[in-house]
């Protein structure tokens, strides 16, 4: 769903209402498979709380991402 959010007025109608709900219900929205910058800022827009995806890192073994923390180099947030 996330690749075509700006395409499709279903999808970011699914996707309001969706984060609605969920926030209407006391829980967080974490967005999955975010690629691109566009995607991330229109479902922070939307209120989403976490966002993860290609866009911060690709997926990696635990170890790798634990060094790349202590370092600071792993991206967090937009």
């Amino acid at each position: 769903w996330v690749r075509d959010l700006r395409a499709q007025e279903h999808i970011r109608s699914s996707v309001t209402a969706m984060v609605a709900l969920a926030h209407g219900l006391g829980l967080e929205i974490t967005a999955e498979g975010v690629e691109t910058l566009e995607q991330a800022e229109y479902l922070v827009e939307q209120g989403c709380d976490v966002l993860q995806g290609y866009l911060f890192a690709r997926p990696m073994p635990v170890g790798e991402f634990q060094a790349q923390l202590q370092e600071g180099t792993a991206r967090r947030g937009v």
